[in-house]
């Protein structure tokens, strides 16, 4: 979903971010010059028939290159924007390259310039300075056109430092991992940046953080910056823009199956300190793989990935999202006279990828019907006094707080559960922002992550799949982190809420008792081909199924009664 067909996603992002090179300095450029970021990788379905690749693909691709053509139909089938690409007598063209300079007509600097560019439409002004100031210092005269081609950049001082040459960072002793955030939500988020972390402290390495595409989730958390944890815009200087030195690893549950193959041989089974003799290595995954790194041979056997403390050690909420969800929970008198019970609905967002997150934008009215049931008796086993019929007779007072990725899917759900048995108030943090990809959008997702976590019982539901949620497991997570709200004793927690699951994905409208640990989502699908490594089968290890043969994602859940007496 991320990286995709590699090689042709690959040559249409270089192709891209080349032609767009030409267009910001036409002052006719897109804000961003990243494919998905610019929701443009929804047309790689397209490019993929132009030259009627689609019939040639490899059994193994041909789940992936599905995928992106029912995601394409599902939001419309839009047409390629203008210029589109065309592909005739075994040529692609595009109106946009048709741009090319001589060498002769290259001026010094020229190459730093546009480097600079590119960093600034993509808001990495440390980057951008990093290079003007090179630029400047090898061609004084590129200054008139720096102003004109980035008005937002602050004043570049010319005398400042050159970005590293390629053979000054060769001889830098320090080595770097840097983790480059792809466009993905918070909890995805929280597991790359821990698991990142993890392969630095192996390998004996400086981790830097790049927000990327992603920089509005800087308003959500707070890095805990030390001498071995840093973010890469303070360390610009000192690494350099385009060190040559430098291993990229890239890490997607949806990518090329054989390139997959590679990174489970190298996290799974390699001595990776070993290994990885560049000054940088740069990560960027949608995947919890510490448990990888963890069970490889090579890793010390008292390395443990418990992720609440990893979390801890790496991030912590925003004073943003804190002070909001600090608030709320004053106002409402959160669990001082009843306890509280935290519904999260993982529902589909408009133009969404449809790969195996939700499949629609609200529950159907079945689901809601269970959902509630699923709710009453989790209060049942965790408030009550657990004998058959106390329900009807005197139910528990409880409040509850409804938190989702859709305004339709939170609007339903608090009207559904309405009238529940012992309900006394329903929950919503209020003047939400519902794209997650604003400033404020980030600010209350955490906050709403933050109050889950102080909850007695937490029930969850991502709509049309089993289940897997990392905003739940970062929800569970940070029920650890208590600093948020020193001075509200009554708030602190330990451990993990009771977790409930409801889905259909692992029986007909079930109600399940939920692990609340976060997992790897699920590779194993790519075949044996290519998850059998030299040390076995790494994915195998993290993926057996349960009992009977039931898929990974069942195998960690106990059903419930719910159509039992209450």
């Amino acid at each position: 979903r991320h990286v995709g067909l590699p090689v042709v996603n690959a040559q249409i992002n270089s192709a891209m971010q080349k032609a767009w090179t030409v267009r910001f300095l036409a002052g006719k450029a897109p804000p961003e010059v990243y494919m998905q970021a610019n929701s443009l990788h929804l047309y790689l379905a397209q490019f993929v028939d132009l030259a009627n690749y689609g019939t040639r693909l490899k059994d193994h691709n041909h789940p992936m290159y599905n995928s992106f053509v029912d995601w394409w139909k599902s939001i419309g089938s839009p047409a390629m924007p203008h210029p589109q690409i065309t592909y005739r007598d075994g040529h692609f063209d595009w109106a946009s390259m048709r741009v090319a300079m001589r060498p002769s007509r290259v001026p010094d600097g020229w190459n730093e310039l546009v480097n600079a560019v590119l960093l600034y439409h993509v808001d990495v002004y440390d980057g951008a300075v990093a290079c003007v100031r090179t630029a400047l210092q090898r061609n004084p005269e590129l200054s008139s056109h720096v102003k004109l081609l980035m008005p937002r950049l602050p004043a570049v001082d010319p005398t400042g430092p050159l970005v590293p040459t390629s053979s000054a960072a060769a001889a830098a002793s320090a080595k770097y991992v840097i983790c480059y955030n792809p466009a993905v939500g918070l909890g995805n988020l929280a597991v790359v940046m821990v698991s990142a972390r993890l392969l630095a402290k192996l390998t004996g390495r400086v981790f830097l953080l790049d927000w990327n595409v992603n920089k509005v989730v800087q308003h959500a958390f707070k890095l805990r910056e030390t001498p071995e944890v840093g973010l890469l815009q303070n360390k610009i200087d000192e690494v350099g823009v385009t060190p040559a030195n430098v291993r990229q690893l890239y890490f997607f549950h949806m990518m090329h199956s054989p390139d997959l193959g590679s990174i489970l041989e190298l996290f799974g089974c390699s001595d990776m300190k070993t290994e990885l003799q560049e000054q940088v290595v740069t990560v960027s995954s949608n995947l919890f793989f510490a448990p990888l790194l963890a069970g490889n041979p090579h890793t010390p056997p008292e390395v443990r990935t418990d992720f609440p403390s990893m979390l801890e050690d790496l991030l912590e909420p925003s004073e943003e999202a804190a002070a909001k969800a600090r608030n709320f929970a004053k106002e409402v008198g959160w669990g001082t006279s009843v306890p509280v019970v935290a519904l999260h609905i993982r529902a589909r967002e408009e133009g969404e990828d449809n790969d195996d997150w939700p499949t629609k934008a609200s529950p159907t009215k079945q689901m809601l019907e269970k959902l509630r049931s699923c709710l009453e008796r989790a209060v049942a086993d965790q408030l009550g006094s657990g004998k058959a019929g106390w329900f009807s007779s005197s139910p528990p007072q409880w409040d509850l707080l409804v938190a989702s990725t859709t305004k339709k899917a939170r609007s339903a759900a608090a009207i559904a559960m309405a009238g529940s048995k012992g309900l006394r108030q329903v929950l919503e943090l209020p003047a939400q922002v519902e794209s997650r990809k604003s400033k404020q959008g980030s600010i209350d997702a955490m906050a709403e992550a933050l109050l889950i976590s102080r909850a007695n019982a937490f029930v969850r539901l991502v709509i049309g799949t089993e289940g897997f949620s990392t905003f739940a497991y970062l929800s569970n997570a940070l029920r650890q982190q208590n600093g948020w709200v020193k001075d509200m004793p009554e708030l602190h927690r330990s451990g993990y809420a009771p977790n409930y699951v409801v889905t259909n994905g692992c029986g007909a409208g079930r109600c399940f008792v939920a692990q609340p640990e976060v997992r790897m989502a699920r590779i194993g699908w790519h075949g044996k081909r290519f998850t059998q490594r030299s040390c076995g089968d790494p994915v195998e290890r993290l993926e057996l199924p349960g009992p009977g043969g039931t898929k990974p994602d069942c195998r960690s859940l106990k059903a419930i009664d719910i159509d039992g007496e209450l």
